[in-house]
């Protein structure tokens, strides 16, 4: 009869090898360190330079008051040793550039092997197997090191925006989760969501890693929109599963930051509108969103970011002026209905009608009909914008039945929206 050591091993043939991933973990944790030492060497360097340049100018101021022959004979000299220190200092630079692409090449690397073992490791498991719950440990390791990758100074300067999706997807890939973005649905392809612990504990790190990012200078409009989709699967996750209880007070500190990062981003767009960047005449085209520092120029990131300036009064007008101002199709606005899950919520809902309605010009060349998708669920009569030359809605706006909302900006425990 075979001892447990002996299943397991035939089972979960993948194991063995969590302890050689942990390892490559604390390796590339040892490299990002000593990386580190190099960029605070480099800086040493930077400020000893400056130094000297000071110092050498401050000589120059000198000798300009003792003897004007003399001042310009040492203005040359002085000359020829800075050009002499740029030259070396952007020889560090360029160095230092190169070996930090290479760096963070090998630890993508590195992540990705890791990431592609994990999930290996992952299916072989039973979701009742022990294992699967010292596995976690392993997961919860590699999502350090993204997070670690993540507050590094070269990740910012070279590819936040990877870097951010790199961290989130690493969890969600290795719970054999996916979300798909064009409606922002829950996609389980494997298991993982049948598993209680699992489903918190992938909860819990989501919100980690959005706080990791938040503290590290991702305050751009465009994060907005990303930090709004990541919430999104925030609110996914803790529906998804019954079971468990949402870490009230990871959302709770995410929302403090998210509200932080919306006032700097309606910053970004009050000053795009004031330098006329953002005017009626603008296209949305293919990387018309440029202006606010958005990288993908699709329907999806225009309702989702316009969702979380729903939120802020100070870019509400500009951004759905700018907005609907450009958009007089139908099926912008179905799609607009359709993933908004703050429809649900009545004051949301009652500041999109009145600007549609205040815009509602904008449908005097289309058919009203083609704004009732039957598909869409949240589409009807009494929530369609009204066309010009029709009469407004008895009741513009009606919250859907049995729909439980969570306002992020209300206090834990009140109820935002009840039951009709």
């Amino acid at each position: 009869m075979l001892d447990s050591k002996t299943i397991n091993h035939k089972y979960n043939p993948y194991q063995d090898s969590q302890t050689d991933n942990l390892n490559l973990i604390e390796n590339l944790n040892h490299q990002l360190k000593q990386l580190n030492v190099e960029i605070e060497s480099n800086h040493q360097q930077i400020d000893s330079l400056n130094e000297k340049i000071k110092d050498q100018l401050a000589e120059q101021s000198r000798l300009e008051e003792e003897n004007d022959d003399l001042r310009c004979i040492q203005l040359d000299q002085t000359d020829v040793n800075y050009k002499q220190d740029l030259m070396k200092l952007q020889s560090i630079h360029v160095d230092n550039r190169i070996k930090l692409e290479e760096k963070i090449k090998q630890s993508n690397d590195q992540i990705e092997l890791l990431t592609h073992q994990l999930k290996q490791a992952r299916r072989f498991s039973s979701l009742d197997d022990p294992t699967i719950v010292m596995s976690s440990n392993v997961a919860q390791s590699a999502s350090s090191v993204f997070k670690q990758a993540l507050t590094a100074p070269e990740a910012m300067l070279l590819d936040p925006i990877n870097a951010v999706k790199k961290s989130v997807m690493c969890i969600l890939q290795y719970y054999d989760t996916w979300i798909d973005g064009a409606n922002g649905d829950l996609k389980v392809l494997g298991n993982g969501l049948n598993n209680p612990y699992l489903v918190s504990l992938i909860h819990s790190q989501l919100c980690e890693s959005l706080c990791c990012v938040f503290g590290n200078g991702f305050d751009g409009p465009w994060f907005v929109f990303t930090a709004a989709h990541y919430w999104h699967m925030l609110e996914e996750i803790s529906c998804a599963h019954d079971k468990i209880t949402p870490d009230k007070s990871a959302e709770k500190q995410l929302a403090e930051k998210l509200k932080v990062a919306m006032q700097k981003a309606s910053s970004t767009v009050d000053e795009a509108v004031k330098s006329e960047k953002v005017n009626s005449c603008t296209k949305l085209k293919r990387g018309g969103w440029s202006h606010f520092g958005l990288p993908y120029p699709d329907e999806e990131i225009k309702f989702r970011t316009l969702v979380v300036c729903l939120l802020n009064d100070n870019c509400l007008d500009q951004v759905l002026r700018f907005v609907i101002g450009n958009n007089r199709h139908a099926y912008f606005w179905n799609r607009f209905y359709r993933g908004t899950a703050l429809l649900r919520n009545p004051e949301c809902a009652r500041r999109i009608a009145e600007y549609v309605s205040l815009l509602s010009k904008l449908w005097f060349e289309i058919d009203p009909a083609t704004c009732c998708d039957p598909s869409c669920h949240l589409i009807r009569d009494d929530l369609r914008p009204v066309p010009l030359g029709m009469s407004e809605c008895e009741e513009p706006m009606v919250v859907p039945m049995n729909i439980q909302v969570y306002d992020h900006d209300v206090q834990e425990g009140t109820d935002v929206v009840e039951n009709k």
